[in-house]
């Protein structure tokens, strides 16, 4: 599950053709800007009711949670945006680890 946070100076032009194509191209084309950093904190925890409702699992069942800021050249930040990863035996640390090499 994922939850995402854009401020309204970045995305007051977005229409949706461009949120059904790429919204990063879309910030690199049409305004020259570039992601320029990213801070990441990984963490266990346990679902809230949404998530529970919605990754079919239990209240006790452990989650990966995995939170990001990103920022662009401008100083602006991009977004903020949390993945709530399900454990799975073997397969939850496979998905961890593609995002973290990505």
């Amino acid at each position: 599950m994922e939850y995402l946070k854009v401020p309204v100076q970045v995305i007051s032009h977005l229409t949706e053709e461009i949120l059904l194509s790429s919204f990063y191209n879309d910030i690199k084309e049409n305004f020259k800007l570039k992601i320029v950093g990213a801070n990441r904190k990984i963490r266990a925890d346990l679902p809230n009711n949404l998530e529970v409702e919605y990754l079919k699992c239990t209240p006790t069942t452990p989650m990966l949670e995995v939170q990001q800021v990103t920022y662009l050249n401008n100083g602006l930040l991009l977004n903020m945006f949390v993945h709530v990863i399900r454990m799975v035996k073997g397969l939850s640390l496979f998905i961890v680890f593609i995002m973290l090499i990505r």
